[in-house]
């Protein structure tokens, strides 16, 4: 009979080779990027099939009374009927789309005919089903010698599958963001830890308690508190806040230290008898083979919630979860001298890292992390690792001595080794103080020195810890505010000469003036356009700047990333200037080669973000599919932003030449018309005044361009510029955004009021005759 542990990884290898097949046999659609595509997909697979075998292993053994382990070894044994699905489909059938969830619409037929995949099961999941019922039911007979309670458990676990595998009940929409990241988790990585708790309770209630029990909570603490104050970081810096991800990211980190706890259980076993004797191991309730799975198990989880946030979340938990077996496990065993501090310490500051990437999804979080204060408190952290690291020394000198550990105290002595360590806790503290410039967190420091040399506790040490890392943020936020800098360098002479009223204008006190950059936008890339269909001449070297705005594999922005200089701070008040690519200048730019945009360019603008309210709202009503709709920016943290004129010009760009860019031109289509017919469209122009999106949405459906407007659109349009054409030709126009509003940076449209509109008035009014 197999144990636990073993039937474990069975099922693992199991799933394994089940997502295998499917890879490499059906093709699924690129959501993300490839690390999340492939990640999440195994993720998705991996928990829905362990839940799927939890489910059925708990029903059995409760239902028929019999002991759990067994139930386990029958489960296992018939489990691998999964993996005939892929291979029934794509040799006997010659399928090649991969599966999808049963419906809400087909629920009650699926209790009947076995059906799972939307109301019509393929051939292969047909049989798949079919002969796990069987066996099922065959099992339950045998056991029980009733034919009706065979029956009736075979129907339950039936009805049981088929909720678990109808996720729509909860969620609904496509495979976007919103979806991995609220749906993976809250669906099944936390439903699975919950049917591994009560399965554990229900089998070893004792062990279960002991391990409950033997959570380091104040120490975990320490760790959730360095990745919330990554989080409030990020916050401060970018003004978004990522809540969900910022959870996961600290479950991730809090069961990578349970991971380092039970490692060091385990490898400390002789030490703790002396001076740690009330745990698991050493009253002998736990043994070090349950330690080592559920230290696996841990592991697992942590991994799965950090992959789900981003992979730079992933890799950094990976590489706190590699320190923490390097802390404990020989050969490493860095536990046994003072690298274990500085393991630990590092590992606190990676926590702080993990949040800063988990609460900013658009924003480089590079950016903070290599500022000066970002490293400054990346030091800090470190320090403070090392410190609690040596604190909890103190409980272990005489067995610690005996064993051969190196630290403080027992290299020292208690008396000598206290001074230093409150030395450090002092000098750790005091730092962060002076980095903070707050008095107070200084005279804290030494209460926090003096309360553990009088009182030699450890978890008064942690708690103030996290105090002050918890008030870390709100000086940091205070210093940041009260020393604005701005966050962009850059010089672009070709610029500054061939463009000289084109430029970004940043102030800040008073809105004096504090820096001046050149730059392009999608107005100069207009007027240019205009130029040559009225078959004026055009600056010579405007090819050769254009492809110097190009910042990722065709994706053009207002800077090219070169002129980009990383690791400044922000304008007051302000978010990060990291311009990122947008899909206007991009159309813009291909429009002014006479190429169309291809179907890779127009992906990276679509399927990024839930649109905004007020689009979702009209895409609801439309029945559109919102993965289609485009977006104005290509990077998450602006991909909220969306706007018909940006839709427009993005249209009129995009040749037809598969299902793919079919698809997009339909639903966005749609959604102009519906817009402009039935709404004030002049309230979805986020950025430009309305007179100016009206002249400029015209242009876009000129009968040089692809006519996407429906005829009642393109008259409102009309009747629209017809009021406003008069107050085009004398009046300025002010950007939204921009210069003439109290903010403290501004666009200077000096270009745009002497040269484009002008052009705009002439070219509309030769269009209206």
């Amino acid at each position: 009979m197999f144990k636990f542990a073993t039937i474990f990884y069975i099922v693992i290898g199991i799933i394994t080779g089940r997502v295998f097949l499917e890879l490499n046999l059906f093709v699924y659609p690129k959501e993300i990027d490839p690390f999340q595509d492939i990640a999440r997909f195994y993720l998705e697979n991996m928990y829905y099939f362990l839940i799927v075998f939890l489910t059925m292993v708990f029903v059995l053994g409760r239902c028929l009374k019999i002991e759990i382990r067994e139930v386990a070894n029958f489960a296992v044994r018939m489990f691998s009927v999964i993996l005939l699905p892929p291979l029934i489909d794509y040799f006997l059938v010659g399928r090649r789309e991969g599966y999808d969830y049963a419906s809400v619409e087909h629920m009650m037929s699926n209790f009947s005919n076995l059906s799972f995949i939307k109301g019509d099961a393929t051939l292969g999941i047909s049989v798949e089903i079919l002969i796990a019922l069987l066996c099922i039911f065959f099992y339950s007979f045998k056991k029980s010698k009733n034919i009706w309670k065979a029956l009736g458990v075979t129907v339950l676990l039936d009805m049981l599958l088929v909720f678990i595998s109808t996720p729509e009940i909860f969620f609904q929409g496509g495979r976007d963001d919103y979806y991995y990241d609220h749906f993976l988790p809250a669906y099944y990585f936390f439903p699975f830890i919950f049917l591994v708790s009560i399965f554990y309770a229900f089998v070893h209630k004792d062990k279960f308690k002991a391990l409950i029990g033997n959570i380091r909570i104040v120490r975990s603490l320490v760790f959730i508190c360095a990745v919330l104050v990554g989080g409030a970081i990020s916050f401060a810096t970018t003004k978004e806040f990522y809540i969900w991800n910022l959870s996961l990211g600290s479950v991730a980190i809090f069961f990578v230290w349970q991971v380092s706890v039970l490692l060091n259980d385990i490898y400390d076993i002789e030490i703790d008898r002396i001076t740690n004797s009330q745990r698991p191991l050493v009253t002998g309730v736990c043994s070090i083979v349950e330690y080592r799975f559920i230290s696996v198990l841990f592991s697992f989880w942590a991994i799965s919630f950090a992959a789900v946030i981003t992979w730079q979340v992933f890799i950094l938990t990976l590489i706190t979860l590699i320190f923490a077996i390097c802390y404990s496990v020989p050969p490493f065993r860095l536990r046994k001298n003072f690298m274990g501090n500085i393991i630990i310490g590092l590992s606190l500051m990676l926590s702080m890292h993990a949040g800063l990437y988990c609460a900013s999804y658009g924003y480089p979080a590079e950016l903070i992390i290599f500022s000066k204060h970002g490293l400054m408190l990346s030091v800090v952290m470190f320090l403070l690792g090392c410190v609690i690291s040596t604190v909890k020394d103190i409980k272990d000198i005489k067995s610690d001595k005996a064993h051969g550990i190196s630290n403080c105290f027992t290299v020292f002595g208690k008396t000598k080794g206290k001074w230093i360590v409150c030395a450090l806790v002092f000098i750790t503290f005091a730092l962060l103080g002076l980095l903070l410039k707050s008095t107070f967190v200084i005279i804290l420091a030494f209460m926090i020195a003096l309360i553990f040399y009088i009182f030699e506790t450890i978890k008064g040490v942690y708690l103030l810890g996290i105090l002050l890392t918890l008030c870390s943020f709100f000086f940091f936020y205070r210093d940041v505010h009260q020393n604005p800098k701005i966050y962009i360098e850059m010089s672009n002479p070709q610029l500054e000469t061939e463009f000289p009223d084109n430029y970004i204008k940043f102030s800040r006190n008073q809105r004096q003036l504090n820096e001046k950059f050149y730059e392009i936008n999608g107005w100069l890339l207009l007027k240019n356009i205009l130029l040559k269909k009225m078959g004026t001449p055009q600056t010579t070297k405007f090819e050769d700047i254009l492809l110097s705005f190009e910042n990722t594999k065709g994706i053009y922005g207002w800077w090219p990333d070169k002129y980009m200089k990383k690791g400044k701070e922000y304008i007051k008040d302000m978010p990060p200037v990291y311009l990122a690519p947008d899909l206007d200048d991009t159309a813009w730019i291909y429009k002014h080669k006479g190429v169309n945009l291809p179907a890779p360019i127009v992906e990276r603008f679509t399927s990024d973000l839930d649109l905004p309210d007020e689009y979702l709202g009209i895409c609801h009503e439309l029945s559109c599919d919102e993965d289609y709709i485009l977006r104005v920016w290509g990077t998450r943290g602006w991909s909220e932003d969306i706007d018909i004129v940006v839709i427009a010009n993005a249209l009129t760009s995009i040749e037809p030449t598969n299902p793919f860019l079919n698809k997009v031109i339909e639903e966005n289509t749609r959604l102009i018309n519906h817009i402009i017919e039935n709404y004030n469209f002049s309230d979805y122009f986020k950025y430009f005044e309305p007179k100016v999106s009206g002249v400029a949405l015209l242009l876009f459906y000129d009968s040089e361009f692809q006519p996407y407007l429906s005829n009642a659109s393109r008259q409102i349009l009309i009747d629209y510029l017809k009021k406003n054409i008069q107050q085009l030709n004398d009046g300025p126009i002010v950007s939204r955004w921009g210069a003439g509003e109290d903010v403290f940076y501004g666009l200077n449209i000096v270009t745009f009021n002497d040269q484009v509109s002008s052009l705009l008035y002439e070219f509309s009014r030769e269009y209206l005759k």
